[in-house]
């Protein structure tokens, strides 16, 4: 996150001094934010997205733009979550009934070769 909140401040073509000023923290808070030493609060977020139209989204997660509210859909991102857990459930059940399908046969070959021993 520190490397995007560096790229969101030099888009904006501000030091960080130039940065922290309107928000009453100092040039180091900027630093620790940057070189992922601290973490901004909430409210800083929500004032430097407010002022600065950053999509804090894109400053959390690196997904969409760096600038406007791209948050996605908290149901669509359920949504892709469920399809992923049902895809790697079908999965591991397509591997289960492919072992099944293998004992079936090993047992099937067994049965006929004790049969072909009985005659």
């Amino acid at each position: 996150m520190g490397q995007r909140f560096k790229k969101f401040r030099q888009t904006l073509n501000k030091t960080q001094s130039e940065l922290a000023e309107p928000y009453h923290c100092t040039r180091q808070i900027i630093s620790f934010i940057e070189s992922d030493k601290s973490k901004p609060n909430l409210q800083f977020l929500y004032q430097l997205s407010f002022d600065h139209n950053l999509n804090i989204h894109w400053l959390i997660t690196g997904e969409g733009s760096m600038f406007g509210n791209e948050v996605p859909n908290l149901r669509d991102l359920n949504a892709q979550a469920a399809a992923r857990k049902d895809q790697d459930q079908v999965k591991q059940l397509e591997r289960e009934n492919r072992d099944l399908q293998r004992k079936l046969i090993q047992c099937q070959e067994r049965l006929v070769e004790l049969l072909n021993k009985q005659k």
